[in-house]
């Protein structure tokens, strides 16, 4: 084919990309509105044009265009395709859905109607564009590979023009450096209000834009949601105006779609009957839900046909058809591929199409559609929300928001995911419920309230590292919050979200230990020396390779700025290698480096370090002028508990110190959040000489976090006479400090019936699981102040052994239990002899500890 052929297919496929099955009315020239060419973002602020940009970067250097989903990277990577194309330049165009990893680049970017040798002469001349569309939806989520790809391609031909779009959040920050990237603007408020104004006037009842809520009003910056919401009101639909989640936005909007297409044509054959009457929503789901397993932004007509012949044998699917013969899987996939939102994409190469819905987020909200409908139907072989939630590839999440959007129960699934975290303390759990919540704007605040609390107590208590993507995601509830939330714990998701999650840092697609040495020196985007510092951390685990990563971060360290400077403080933290003692300990006492990179100092010695830096952390607890007390404290009580074992009468010491600390602590924020650590490390180290002062101290305390720690240290300390103190602030009106008072008289054993009556009566769902029965707090001698973990694992020994000998015993359990041994091996680490062993045979799991072992978590689930 002549490259003129060329041209003209591509061109006409272009200008009929299937956007008129979306929006018929908005491509009418009597209904549709003007339309602004999207302003980008690049280099800093500046605010500029896509056809400025292409001049102001020149020829030389390839560019990246990144937004949100649905900001309009595609539309705009096609507008200019057509623009070039119409100029009569060489344009190919690959839709990285499509995108085969087993195939060179330059085969697919050829397709079926070039030959590869004549678009190798074409790129080596340089006079082409390459644009490649959404590399964030590489097959299999296998975005770094086909980053790594694209630059083969440049390396191969230097010359070319490549332009390719990427979710923002998917572009990997190590091949930001090769390109001149712009991130496309969301549409401003007064465009919003414009395309509302125009579209409600011309239905038949006006609606004044002062009843349009700013949540809606946000949500259509985004050009996409605008879209759909214009649509909606054109054909007269006014709920659109009362949503209250981007998942009744799509769900309304696939209704209409849906409709259009039953009234388009006559029906006239069985298929089209069939699908006419709903059954197309059904079979779109279960499509939706096949890619999303696959992690697909494309199926393969293979694969949708074994669907359908799947669907014809079940007995179910018979009355679809109406007592008529059933259609051919040829017929069906004919008859469902005609129709919005699914599209036919031909393959690249040749062989079998594929088909993708126009947008990717139809995937998720036909794949959310789908599970709703699993869970409501058949809730016995409905998938499991827990083991969804837990999937590693979280290939699942957006289908499950797009559940929490459109249920008829407002913080439903959020709830539901609240308690999944409780059962198995697993922070991500805590961080998908949160964007559920953040994704419906009428979440009951009492839901909202409860998340945040359990997001403070999982980073104060839970026992393991913070996921600080978490911790950002807390913040974004502040404004979520009823008022009648404490304003303390509003200020604490803030203060820990500035202390720890003031970077993001993302694992890299670079695999070798010196090409990630190389991006350490990448000043100019500091997000890629953090990334890079963050791969090698978690990416090496040999003693040498550690050693050798925290000397090449030692010896950039002094000429870093702040932000990554404190990165790489926390960073030789994590590598755990003694080698980084000696420059930890110097940070530990310099007034060069940031509070913050003291307090990661801080942290690394307590784990690194002996009983010579006590004395030194001592003094900066004490220090007033040092901003993070409360880091020092926690590392102190850490190197404690490390020592004590060979050093047993360093621990009076330690604790006479801390009660120096705390006599002498002031009041300010600073000083709250370092009390607050005194307490709890009071506890932990088990100061009960102190006791009675502790007490005593205690009750003139009014701050919420101090008291929540002071109770929680009188929970591990306290006697029967502390009960009566305790249960003096159950009736506190902060919740944080109920839940810690719940727990503290069940951890003493000193809950009366009132006392669950009472917990089981308050407005916060945190609270009220205290009390609950099966929660091991249901009654003072279930083991209560076990773990969510712990009172799992209790629940199993109360079961008893299936099989028993002199060295071991053996106990059935579900996936759940399992996990929950995993979880409380690693809280008691060190207790135990050995780790469990697991056996699986068909459906029944056998969990095997040593006889020694058993006897051990008997005791410690007080049985």
């Amino acid at each position: 084919m002549s490259l003129q052929t060329h041209r003209s297919r591509l061109l006409l496929e272009l200008r009929d990309t299937g956007q008129r099955k979306l929006f018929p009315l908005l491509l009418d020239p009597a209904t549709r509105e003007r339309s602004w060419a999207p302003l980008l973002r690049a280099g800093g602020k500046t605010e500029t044009t896509l056809g400025d940009f292409l001049r102001d970067v020149g020829p030389d250097r390839p560019i990246m265009i990144t937004g949100d989903p649905g900001s309009g990277k595609t539309t705009l990577l096609e507008r200019l395709a057509v623009e070039r194309l119409e100029a009569n330049d060489t344009v190919v165009l690959l839709r990285m859905g499509l995108w085969n990893p087993s195939k060179p680049l330059l085969e697919q970017l050829a397709g079926r109607w070039m030959r590869p040798e004549i678009l190798a002469a074409v790129l080596t001349d340089g006079d082409c564009w390459v644009m490649l569309d959404a590399l964030d939806e590489a097959r299999g989520q296998n975005v770094e590979a086909a980053f790594e790809a694209l630059l083969d391609l440049l390396r191969d031909y230097p010359n070319v023009r490549v332009v390719g779009t990427c979710r923002a959040a998917q572009l990997p920050s190590w091949a930001v450096k090769e390109f001149a990237a712009a991130r496309i603007l969301p549409l401003s408020t007064a465009q919003v209000d414009e395309v509302f104004l125009s579209a409600t006037s011309r239905s038949p009842h006006n609606t004044e834009l002062a009843s349009i809520e700013d949540q809606l009003r946000e949500l259509c910056r985004n050009p996409l949601m605008l879209s759909m919401a214009q649509e909606l009101l054109l054909s007269g639909d006014r709920e659109v105006l009362h949503i209250a989640s981007p998942g009744q936005l799509y769900d309304l909007f696939i209704e209409l779609i849906n409709a259009r297409e039953r009234g388009k044509h006559p029906v006239v054959n069985t298929a089209e009957r069939a699908l006419s009457g709903g059954l197309s929503l059904r079979i779109l789901g279960e499509i939706a839900w096949r890619m999303t397993e696959g992690a697909q932004s494309s199926i393969a007509e293979n694969d949708v046909a074994e669907l359908f012949e799947g669907f014809l044998l079940d007995p179910v699917a018979a009355t679809w058809w109406g007592g008529a013969q059933a259609p051919s899987v040829p017929e069906l996939i004919y008859e469902i591929s005609s129709k919005a939102p699914l599209k036919e994409l031909a393959s690249v190469t040749g062989g079998a199409p594929h088909f993708s819905f126009l947008h990717l987020t139809f995937r998720d909200a036909f794949a959310g559609r789908h599970l709703a409908s699993q869970w409501s139907s058949s809730p016995q072989g409905a998938p499991d929300l827990r083991e969804l939630a837990l999937d590693e590839s979280r290939r699942y999440w957006n289908a499950i928001v797009s559940v929490a959007g459109t249920e008829a129960s407002a913080g439903k699934t959020t709830a539901r995911l609240l308690d999944l975290s409780f059962q198995s303390s697993r922070q991500e759990i805590l961080l998908l419920a949160t964007r559920c919540a953040i994704g419906r704007w009428d979440t009951p605040q009492r839901v909202v309230g409860d998340l945040a609390i359990t997001i403070l107590d999982a980073f104060k208590n839970w026992g393991r590292p913070f996921d600080y993507d978490l911790m950002r995601a807390g913040r974004t509830l502040i404004s979520r919050i009823g008022a009648g939330f404490p304003a303390r714990l509003k200020e604490d998701l803030m203060y820990f979200a500035d202390k720890y999650a003031f970077v993001v840092p993302r694992e890299s697609g670079i695999a070798d230990i010196d090409d990630l040495f190389s991006l350490l020196d990448e000043l100019e985007s500091q997000q890629t020396v953090v990334d890079a510092m963050y791969t090698l951390s978690s990416r090496f685990k040999t003693k040498a390779e550690r050693v050798r990563i925290a000397r090449e971060i030692g010896r950039r360290l002094p000429e870093w700025p702040s932000t990554i400077g404190d990165f790489a403080v926390a960073t030789l933290k994590d590598l755990g290698v003694v080698d980084c003692l000696p420059i930890l300990r110097s940070i530990v006492v310099s007034t060069k480096f940031t509070d913050r990179a003291r307090a990661f100092s801080s942290n690394g010695v307590a784990e690194l370090g002996d009983v010579t830096d006590l004395e030194t952390l001592m003094r900066l607890l004490k220090d007033k002028r040092f901003a993070y007390r409360d880091s020092v404290s926690w590392s102190i009580q850490k190197l404690a508990v490390r020592i004590k074992d060979t050093s047993p009468k360093i621990i009076d010491s330690v604790l006479a110190n801390y009660m120096e600390a705390l006599r002498a602590e002031t009041n300010d924020a600073q000083g709250r959040y370092a009390k607050g650590n005194i307490y709890y490390s009071l506890g932990v180290l088990g100061a009960r000489t102190y006791l009675r002062e502790i007490e005593r101290i205690l009750r003139a305390e009014t701050d919420g976090y101090v008291v929540e720690d002071g109770l929680l240290a009188l929970s591990l300390i306290g006697d029967g006479s502390s009960a009566e103190m305790v249960r003096s602030y159950c009736t506190s009106g902060d919740p944080g400090v109920r839940l810690k008072a719940a727990e503290a008289l069940v951890q003493l054993r000193a809950a009366k019936p009132e006392d669950f009556a009472r917990i089981l009566a308050d407005d916060f769902r945190i609270v009220r699981r205290v009390a609950e029965p099966g929660n091991s707090q249901s009654n003072a001698t279930d083991g209560g102040g076990l773990s969510a973990a712990g009172r799992l694992v209790r629940h199993v020994m109360e079961r008893g052994a299936v099989q028993a000998d002199e060295f071991r015993e053996s106990f059935h359990i579900s996936s759940e239990e399992r996990e929950a041994f995993e979880t409380f091996f690693r809280e008691n680490q060190g207790s135990f002899s050995s780790l469990p062993s697991v056996v699986t045979q068909g459906f029944v799991t056998e969990l095997r500890l040593a006889r020694e072992d058993a006897g051990k978590i008997r005791l410690i689930c007080g049985l």
